[in-house]
C-alpha cells in the first residue's frame, strides 16, 4: 500500500498513494490508528498539524508569516521527526512518498525570515502597497496586524517550549 506525506492545511499530513490505500482509509487518512501508528505518534501529528495551521497570517493570508526563523527551524526539526516516526512504525506495510521533502530540507535563513518579519511588522500598509494589497486604513491595518501577532507570540512561546524540551 502507498501513501503520500503532504503538509496541508488538514489534520493529517498522510493522503492515499494508491487505489488500494484510498479505498481502505480514504483519501486524506485521519484514521491514524488504522494505520498502525502509536498514540504518542498520533499526539505528535496532531501537534505538527496544528502548528502547520498557523504558518499563514491569520490577518491576510497574503501577507508574510508571524513565523521567526527559529520557529520555521524548530518547527522543520520537528516535522522531520514526526516523519521518521511514521516510517519507523508503518515499516514495511506502507511505501511512503515523502511531498513535503523541500519544506523539510531546505535551509532555513533565519536572519532573513527576521528582517522580513519586522519590516513586515513596523509598516504592514507599506508591505501592502507594494505587493497590490487593498487595506482600509493604516491605522487599522497596524491595529490588526499588532493584535494579531500579539496572539500569535504567546502561541509560538507556548510551542517554542514544547519543541525544545
Amino acid at each position: 500500500m502507498k501513501l503520500k506525506f503532504l503538509l496541508d492545511y488538514t489534520d493529517s499530513p498522510l493522503w492515499a498513494n494508491d487505489a488500494a490505500t484510498e479505498s481502505k482509509f480514504g483519501y486524506n487518512i485521519t484514521d491514524l490508528a488504522g494505520l498502525g501508528l502509536k498514540p504518542d505518534t498520533i499526539d505528535q501529528i496532531h501537534l505538527m498539524m496544528e502548528m502547520f495551521g498557523e504558518v499563514l497570517n491569520p490577518v491576510y493570508q497574503g501577507y508574510p508569516s508571524f513565523w521567526s526563523g527559529r520557529m520555521f527551524e524548530l518547527f522543520q526539526r520537528f516535522a522531520n521527526k514526526v516523519y521518521q516516526q511514521i516510517l519507523d512504525e508503518l515499516g514495511e506495510s506502507f511505501e511512503v512518498e515523502n511531498r513535503a521533502k523541500a519544506f523539510l530540507t531546505e535551509p532555513i535563513e533565519v536572519e532573513k525570515i527576521d528582517m522580513e518579519l519586522l519590516m513586515f511588522l513596523a509598516d504592514p500598509a507599506k508591505f501592502s502597497d507594494e505587493n497590490g494589497v487593498v487595506y482600509g486604513s493604516k491605522e487599522a491595518l497596524k491595529l490588526d496586524v499588532d493584535a494579531a501577532y500579539g496572539v500569535w507570540v504567546e502561541k509560538e512561546m507556548g510551542w517554542v517550549e514544547v519543541l525544545q524540551s
